[in-house]
């Protein structure tokens, strides 16, 4: 089971909207905020951010090398994702090696 809601608010709020509900249904959390996943983590969720989700989608053939080539370029341009490009290229060369494609 997957929980999903985008939220920009502060710790309480992370807690009580998205962590809590997770806790209770022992739920998969897909959240980016770092602070916030480390504290999922701490009460041992399973957390999976945006990069990690296209690369399940890649390694379950449900998107093409070229497509999470593709939007992990668009994530690492557009400056209200704040993903750190870096992590994009070394993500990228972790799955395919140094080639840029």
């Amino acid at each position: 089971m997957a929980l999903n809601v985008v939220s920009n608010a502060g710790p309480l709020m992370v807690f009580s909207k998205l962590i809590a509900p997770a806790l209770s249904k022992n739920a998969l959390l897909l959240m980016d905020e770092e602070s916030g996943r480390n504290y999922a983590r701490q009460k041992n969720l399973q957390v999976r951010g945006s990069l990690g989700v296209l690369i399940e989608a890649y390694a379950k053939k449900l998107i093409s090398e070229d497509q999470l080539r593709l939007y992990f370029q668009q994530i690492s341009e557009r400056k209200d994702i704040w993903i750190n490009p870096d992590l994009c290229v070394r993500l990228l060369e972790e799955i395919f090696g140094s080639d840029p494609g």
